[in-house]
């Protein structure tokens, strides 16, 4: 097993930076301000892997305290704030129907790297550039969906691959910044499919621990099906 690492140590270590620990990313979305909270909420709300295995989560929590923001909080052991993905709404010009949407992502410095074997690593240090690309995706969707808060379309398999990846890495950030959750996974005989956790193309094919398989999921499109 692999020794803990602190995310804080990661980040110190040469060519990786000594800023704070945040990525940013941003979209010009065709939605309004009220449905984007929505959407904010859903995501929040994406299915999560520990769930289908029985294990309790640290679920997040959306808050929406000012106009124009929404923050995503993934609560963390001896960390008051948390690891937060904070959503800045703002229209993007009275003619265009559009909403900028910009996001900021923090990762608790509690964050530690969980070695599963077999190469498969949870590592903090990847985790807020992984949620950018899954929120880009998803506000990719709406970008491209050509009427301001349209419907799902009939084909919205690249909208439930990235809420997969979302709900995923909500797990895996609870799972790096609360020792006891961590500790509840280490303790699992079905380390095959913890492995799998983390893995974009794959679905636990269960609703119960003791029968999970995997398998990959070219054509899948089985989250918010209508």
């Amino acid at each position: 097993m692999r020794s803990i690492v602190p995310l804080a140590a990661i980040l110190a270590l040469p060519g990786c930076g000594s800023g704070p620990n945040e990525v940013t990313g941003s979209r010009a979305v065709n939605i309004t301000e009220a449905a984007m909270r929505t959407r904010i909420a859903a995501l929040a709300a994406c299915p999560s892997p520990l769930d289908r295995l029985g294990i309790g989560r640290i679920a997040p929590r959306v808050a929406a305290a000012t106009p124009g923001s929404a923050t995503i909080r993934i609560p963390a052991a001896e960390d008051a704030e948390g690891s937060t993905i904070r959503f800045d709404l703002k229209p993007s010009g009275e003619s265009s129907g559009l909403l900028q949407v910009r996001w900021t992502i923090r990762i608790s410095d509690r964050a530690h790297e969980l070695d599963l074997g077999e190469d498969r690593l949870l590592n903090p240090a990847r985790f807020g550039k992984e949620i950018d690309d899954a929120i880009g995706d998803f506000a990719n969707y709406y970008y491209e969906a050509g009427q301001p808060d349209q419907p799902y379309a009939r084909n919205k398999q690249a909208l439930n691959k990235a809420c997969r990846k979302f709900g995923r890495l909500l797990d895996a950030v609870a799972i790096s910044t609360n020792p006891g959750l961590r500790a509840t996974v280490e303790r699992q005989k079905r380390r095959d499919a913890l492995g799998w956790l983390f893995a974009d193309n794959y679905r636990l094919k269960t609703q119960s621990p003791d029968e999970a398989y995997w398998e990959t999921e070219p054509d899948y499109g089985g989250f918010y099906e209508n």
